[in-house]
């Protein structure tokens, strides 16, 4: 795993823990009070919203780092020159290499996109 699926996965388990605390502490005290008859749905509430969010953010950052191979679901760790994309360690191959790059820079061609870091460049006398 690296560094930055590790950071995903203990922001995910701080804001888990934060919530059991949360809960176990404010249950007693909002189930018990005669002010507050639909706590136990209000927590319920606060406990899952944060809770969808941090698997969100979690399977974003997983979908982000998946190897650039179609049908490959293995984290990219390899950097493909003149892309962003990554590939990896199983298709880290001269053949692979070469397949993304293509495939990246034939989607760049075809949508008239520039790639990161491209300018166009517009020279004197040209209309």
């Amino acid at each position: 795993m690296k560094r930055s699926e590790l950071g995903v996965v203990l922001i995910g388990v701080v804001i888990g823990v934060t919530l059991a605390v949360a809960i176990g502490i404010w249950a007693n005290v909002l189930a018990n009070s005669s002010y507050s008859s639909g706590a136990s749905n209000l927590l319920g509430i606060i406990g899952t919203v944060p809770l969808i969010a941090a698997l969100a953010v979690a399977a974003w950052a997983r979908w982000h780092r998946t190897c650039a191979v179609p049908y490959c679901l293995r984290t990219g760790e390899h950097p493909v020159d003149g892309t962003l994309q990554k590939v990896c360690s199983h298709h880290h191959t001269l053949e692979h290499h070469e397949q993304v790059y293509d495939r990246h820079h034939q989607e760049h061609v075809q949508s008239g996109r520039l790639d990161f870091g491209q300018s166009h460049n517009r020279r004197s006398g040209e209309g």
